[in-house]
This record gives structure tokens, C-alpha cells and sequence, in this order.
């Protein structure tokens, strides 16, 4: 299955997930897909592939990730539990992260 991950404006990074494998999406130079986000963990999030076409979605984070549906009015998402895989339609909007830490002085 053929993933294409976009980061805001930025072109679309094209990825080949195979039958059972695992994309991997966070700061760290090691994952899949890097992202320099302020509050990301260095792994993130955890895209995976059922059998041959069954894409789910894994929190893994420490700030949480969000899940907008294709069908959902703009700006509604829910929040995934974590370490939970979770189904994931085509065109849906992986959100990151859900909150970030203050700085305090």
C-alpha cells in the first residue's frame, strides 16, 4: 500500500507499507517519516498495515494524537487511546500532538 504523509505546507512524502508492516512518524532521525514539531515524541505515532489493506493508526506519544475523519466538519477530531490500533479511512488527518508543555520562568 502505497501512504503518502504531508507535514502543513510541505510536498507529500510518498512510503510503501507492506502486508504487516509498520511506518513510523516522530521526531527522531530513526523513524520513517521525521517531523520537527514542537511537542512531537521521537516516535509518535505508528502507522500499520493488516493483512493486504487494512491501515491502522497507533498512539504511541506522550502528548497524544488526534484522528479526523474524512467525513467530519472541519476541525473535529477525536482523541486516540493509547497504544491502541485504530482503523483509519482513506483521506483522514493524523493530528499532532494534542498538547504541548509550557515553559514556565
Amino acid at each position: 500500500m502505497r501512504i503518502s504523509l504531508q507535514l502543513g505546507k510541505d510536498a507529500p512524502k510518498e512510503l510503501e507499507l507492506l502486508p504487516d508492516g509498520v511506518i513510523t512518524i516522530g521526531r527522531s532521525s530513526k523513524t520513517n517519516f521525521q517531523v520537527v514539531c514542537i511537542g512531537a515524541s521521537n516516535t509518535h505515532v505508528e502507522l500499520r498495515l493488516v493483512g493486504a489493506s487494512e491501515l491502522r493508526v497507533r498512539d504511541v506519544s506522550s502528548n497524544g494524537t488526534g484522528l479526523q475523519d474524512p467525513t467530519s466538519a472541519p476541525g473535529k477530531h477525536g482523541k486516540l487511546k493509547k497504544d491502541v490500533d485504530t482503523p483509519i479511512a482513506d483521506g483522514s488527518c493524523i493530528i499532532f500532538p494534542l498538547r504541548t508543555k509550557q515553559k514556565t520562568e
